[in-house]
């Protein structure tokens, strides 16, 4: 990206000031003459690796794994090897490192999947069922792989994610939901409305069965009634913000 972009980028998000943000842009790296990133030079890993050490990285994002190792067989995990052996250095160095990719046609990620053997957490960017064009940035993040304690498991349930503007219309954030819920909210708004099951099924990619299971939980939960008609409940359960504000009238 162009450094005018980075910068429009941050803007938007309102990075705080002072924090101890480093942007590696090859945009500016090229102007100055420095040579390309490429993670299959090993001299630019090893000199690259020293700038971490000394302005004390701790994180680092590499974006993406496609564009800085140009020439490289995907397929290949002899060649990756290298790569894999680099990442181990910055681990022990305690540096943890996030790499993102491009998922394949089949849904996985493309390329030799060796490059995920040492990885501790991998995270797919899903798109819902329901998405379209207009909801830009929108998205389920899937925990595909993870080495966590057994009691954190219920910590990193898929979630969805839409970026949407703030208040003042020149910053962004990230508003998340559970997918699971917002399938159950949709399901009893399409029941309210007259649809039945089979064209539920058809409109949100449910499975019968899962439909059905849900009708009978709104039923049981006060949430619809059994004519099909949506409870003080089930309306509180579709606006929860709204029911908060007529509360605290």
């Amino acid at each position: 990206m162009m450094v005018t972009d980075i910068q429009e980028r941050l803007e938007m998000f309102d990075v705080p000031e002072g924090i101890p943000l480093f942007i590696y842009s090859e945009a500016l790296a090229y102007q100055l003459g420095l040579p390309r990133a490429h993670l299959m030079n090993e001299e630019w890993r090893e000199k690259f690796k020293q700038i971490l050490i000394d302005l004390g990285i701790q994180v680092l994002f590499l974006d993406n794994v496609a564009s800085l190792t140009p020439g490289l067989d995907e397929n290949s995990k002899q060649e990756w090897d290298p790569i894999n052996q680099w990442l181990i250095e910055l681990r022990f160095l305690g540096i943890s490192v996030a790499l993102i990719h491009h998922l394949g046609k089949s849904g996985t990620q493309r390329g030799t999947s060796g490059r995920e053997d040492n990885i501790d957490i991998s995270i797919d960017l899903l798109k819902p069922s329901d998405y379209s064009p207009e909801d830009g940035c929108r998205f389920i993040a899937h925990f595909d792989k993870h080495r966590i304690p057994q009691k954190d498991l219920p910590l990193i349930g898929d979630t969805e994610f839409k970026l949407i503007p703030g208040e003042d219309g020149r910053h962004y954030y990230f508003a998340h939901a559970n997918p699971r819920t917002e399938a159950k909210k949709e399901c009893l708004k399409l029941f309210t409305e007259g649809h039945d099951q089979k064209s539920i099924c058809a409109l949100t990619g449910l499975s019968k069965g899962y439909v059905s299971k849900l009708k009978k939980s709104f039923i049981d939960d006060g949430l619809l009634s059994n004519k099909g008609e949506l409870t003080p409940k089930g309306w509180s359960f579709l606006h929860p913000q709204k029911s908060d504000e007529v509360g605290n009238q």
